[in-house]
């Protein structure tokens, strides 16, 4: 494997597709266990950017924000590159949902240069063989839709008429992950925007925009956009052909949301049928998807999907479909898990990841 540090310019700004592959797991993460730690984070570089032309020092310390692993795929040159993601989709994704955010909350503001760097962090040049190949990231199938709707709706009012609240028995369901996510994050920088932080001695512009003018806005968004694209800190991993890109996902430790063993099983059974060259797509949606998809509509369901759901069993909370594979694996070995070996473990302490 070849290891690199870059930073966000580095993964976006040529051309390519970042392909998460079907045997991952879909977007899990949310408001207040990682976007609003991440928007602090980036505020804070802001800060600290500012400080640092304030005392006309050389050298600011970089946000590390973890590891991605990627493996290239062999491609025609008539098409746009492409990486499958093997471990870090969680930040990568996270990433381009901020980028996009940031893309459409800007663009009233006039600038060509904010506009056009973020429409080309967020999008790849024409021509395209697939319309597909404009997008950087590309989800697995079951957040596909909800992603390109994203990042061609142009605006936070657009995808808020697009995906309009629906209440059940009088409570508010939530919106695909994905899709709250950008409005966090829009949310989040339209409040930056309109702050007023920067010394008045800066170059603030005549022109105003409620309380804060348009020059002064601009500048913000200028600070925001250095701070996320080139000091924000990632460790790049390419996996070459004598890696086993199984046993790297499944023992990479990071902060992030917990891999449960049906994200282990999902992760082994896709991969080892793409290295058998089956089809993949047409497996995922005959025998997987009814898990992804099912839906919950018990109004005390977090998720709304029922495979998801957690139950109790014994003294711990595990969604359903671990579960079922447990219980499953008990009648078919005619033993009990937990006794059978230390790996056992997983179906009530699962590991991390990214």
């Amino acid at each position: 494997m070849k290891t690199d540090k870059i930073v966000v310019s580095d993964l976006f700004e040529k051309p390519r597709r970042y392909l998460i592959p079907l045997f991952q797991r879909g977007y899990v993460w949310t408001r207040d266990e990682q976007w609003s730690p991440l928007w602090e984070d980036m505020l804070n570089l802001v800060e600290a950017l500012r400080n640092q032309r304030a005392s006309n020092t050389k050298n600011l310390r970089k946000h590390f924000l973890g590891a991605i692993v990627i493996q290239q795929q062999s491609l025609g040159v008539r098409h746009v590159p492409v990486s499958d993601v093997i471990d870090g989709q969680q930040r990568i994704t996270t990433l381009q949902l901020l980028l996009v955010a940031f893309r459409d909350t800007v663009l009233n503001l006039g600038s060509d240069f904010l506009n056009a760097t973020l429409q080309r962090l967020t999008q790849n040049p024409e021509p395209y063989i697939d319309n597909e190949e404009r997008f950087k990231i590309w989800p697995t199938s079951v957040y596909r839709d909800d992603f390109k709707t994203l990042a061609l709706a142009g605006s936070a009012s657009v995808v808020e008429s697009k995906f309009l609240p629906v209440r059940y028995r009088k409570k508010l369901l939530p919106r695909p992950q994905l899709v709250e996510a950008y409005l966090f994050f829009c949310n989040q920088i339209n409040q930056y925007l309109s702050s007023d932080n920067l010394d008045s001695s800066e170059n603030i512009g005549e022109q105003s925009s409620g309380n804060v003018s348009i020059g002064k806005k601009i500048q913000l968004a200028d600070d925001l956009l250095e701070a996320i694209i080139r000091h924000v800190q990632i460790v790049e991993i390419n996996l070459e052909s004598e890696d086993d890109p199984q046993i790297i996902f499944e023992t990479l430790n990071a902060r992030g949301v917990p891999l449960s063993p049906s994200d282990l099983i999902r992760n082994f059974i896709f991969l080892y049928a793409t290295r058998q060259q089956e089809n993949v797509v047409e497996l995922y949606e005959k025998y997987w998807k009814p898990f992804d998809e099912t839906q919950d509509n018990n109004s005390r369901s977090k998720t709304k999907r029922f495979w998801k759901e957690e139950e109790r069993h014994g003294r711990f909370k595990t969604n359903r479909l671990d579960l079922f594979f447990y219980y499953y694996l008990t009648y078919q070995t005619e033993s009990d898990l937990n006794r059978l070996s230390e790996n056992a473990v997983f179906f009530i302490y699962p590991i991390q990841e990214g």
